[in-house]
């Protein structure tokens, strides 16, 4: 096992990496926009620069045999921001490139940004580095945008191509809302995005998954509402074959303006190692559970090795995603790995470091989630550097999440079960709450050890069946329940617990070995039963 910083010791309080001084506030000039996606209809350039960058790119974009991105007026102001901020010895922020986008209303992503400086009169050398380099950036994705802005640095004119993708389209999105006021949020997915989600990180800071209503042609609709004056964190997603994936990921303001500044911070300093940006991004995770009132996750070394051999897949084989071409999804991966867990959590990112890695994954309602989710009890973080830019490695990020249950009071966990029965009937209407019946309890209880211990199914049955015989006179139907999970918590689904005519109930709990789930399986038997 790899012994890494911020890995939970003696107190379990996680090493946390200082954060980067601040290094300037950026301001836009321009007016912001009021709304999101409130006109996408693409335009001409504005100058003669513009136009010929388009031209390049759409040249070089049917060569590639891609569809050539169309001139988006918000995407060019965004450029412009950017140019006016950027320096060239580091790649642009994460946190830059997000406040210029929203601030022009724009909801998709970070778009791929060429940044190059030229010189006075030097159009033709630009255009001749732009058709060496656009071949290979045209290749890594199909862009539907354009923009591009300028900023004269004194010496050089710096030049911004910003190319984007979009796999959503919405109607206008208010980027703020009086206090308690409502939104209608209605969008189409594109082709090849299917399975419409959106969640929700709200100013309590707990993630909530939107109800959608579905129309033909992936489209969708739902409402935001400002429960409470904040900031909401939305985010839309989809599935393809690479899983599932944030199409759009923006703010909405309830009862305040969207900010009109954002504060520029370098990072903490450059990784030179996957080692060392593995053990800043365990410290920064941990930091955020802890911050949320959550145990810090203990690091798991062969959960690791998993996660880092798919870093290493998606840098080999250039893609971002969940589902692997070679190897499938996580869950097929901790399989082959003989790793049994009933939780199997997973994020993925392309950053230049960690602490971008870690506040882009936080800023996603999705990523979030899986982060500060109460489940999971270990992680494995895999990193891989892959190409530098500006002297920085970008590094290419799995957070990989599993549940180890721990042991378990077996009072508490039947009565939790019991609790979580109850609920189901409480929200079935005319439905009565069961009778816990001490005989069944026992006979569940002894069916849930004996299969915790291992011992043959068929066998274990044969003696619960005899154990319910000596109860015919009581019961007419007794109908059971085995469910093998990780924590009490995921046996909602169990059958027949709102079925009306079932009045008493038994419960057992015990703990064990399973092959899926892995050590300390937690194996829960419910009886239900009839009264004659």
């Amino acid at each position: 096992m790899l012994a890494l910083a911020g890995c939970p010791r003696g107190d379990g309080k996680p090493t946390v990496p200082r954060e980067a001084p601040a290094r300037g506030v950026f301001r836009p000039a321009t007016v912001a926009a009021g709304t999101y996606n409130e006109s996408t209809d693409p335009e001409p350039p504005e100058g003669e620069l513009e136009s010929l960058l388009l031209d390049v790119v759409t040249q070089k974009a049917l060569e590639a045999g891609r569809s050539s991105p169309l001139p988006d007026p918000r995407l060019a102001a965004a450029a412009r921001d950017l140019a006016t901020t950027l320096t060239g010895d580091e790649p642009p922020a994460y946190d830059l490139i997000e406040f210029a986008l929203q601030h022009h209303g724009i909801i998709e992503p970070s778009p791929h940004l060429v940044v190059v400086e030229m010189t006075p009169g030097g159009e033709d050398a630009l255009v001749d580095e732009l058709r060496l380099k656009l071949p290979a950036v045209l290749a890594e994705g199909k862009y539907r945008r354009f923009g591009a802005g300028f900023a004269d640095t004194g010496t050089t004119r710096r030049v911004v191509i910003a190319l984007q993708e979009s796999w959503v389209d919405t109607d206008p999105v208010p980027r703020a809302l009086p206090s308690g006021g409502a939104a209608e949020l209605r969008g189409r997915l594109l082709f090849p995005y299917r399975d419409a989600h959106v969640v929700v990180t709200p100013p309590a800071g707990k993630v909530q998954t939107l109800p959608l209503s579905r129309e033909a042609d992936g489209g969708f609709r739902t409402w935001l509402r400002c429960e409470r004056d904040g900031r909401y964190q939305v985010e839309i997603g989809g599935q393809d074959k690479l899983g599932a994936e944030v199409l759009a990921n923006f703010p909405v303001y309830c009862g305040s303006a969207p900010p009109t500044e954002v504060v520029l911070r370098g990072d903490v300093g450059v990784v030179r190692s996957g080692n060392e940006a593995e053990e800043r991004v365990l410290a920064l995770l941990n930091a955020d559970r802890v911050q949320h009132g959550l145990p810090a996750l203990q690091w798991d070394g062969r959960v690791a090795a998993v996660a880092r051999a798919h870093s290493q897949d998606m840098f080999d084989h250039d893609f971002v995603g969940h589902v692997s071409p070679t190897t499938g999804s996580a869950g097929d991966r901790l399989r082959r790995a003989r790793i049994g867990t009933a939780t199997v959590l997973e994020n993925v990112a392309r950053a230049y470091s960690p602490e971008e890695a870690q506040r882009g994954l936080m800023g996603s309602p999705g990523h979030r989630a899986n982060i500060l989710s109460p489940e999971a009890t270990h992680v494995g973080i895999g990193i891989v550097l892959g190409r530098e830019v500006a002297g920085r490695p970008e590094l290419l990020v799995t957070q990989l999440f599993i549940r180890v249950p721990p042991k378990v009071d077996v009072a508490r966990a039947v009565a939790e079960a019991r609790a979580v029965i109850a609920e189901r009937r409480k929200a079935r209407p005319g439905v009565k709450q069961l009778i816990d019946d001490a005989e069944l309890g026992k006979l569940a209880s002894a069916f849930a050890r004996e299969l915790a211990a291992g011992s043959p199914r068929d066998d274990a049955a044969a003696r619960l069946d005899s154990g319910l015989d000596k109860l015919g006179g009581r019961f007419s139907v007794v109908k059971t329940n085995l469910m093998v999970v990780g924590a009490i918590s995921q046996i909602g689904g169990a059958k027949n617990v709102e079925d009306a005519s079932v009045s008493h109930v038994g419960i057992g709990v015990a703990q064990g070995d399973d092959a899926e789930i892995g050590k300390g399986a937690l194996f829960v038997v419910v009886l239900l039963a009839e009264s004659r």
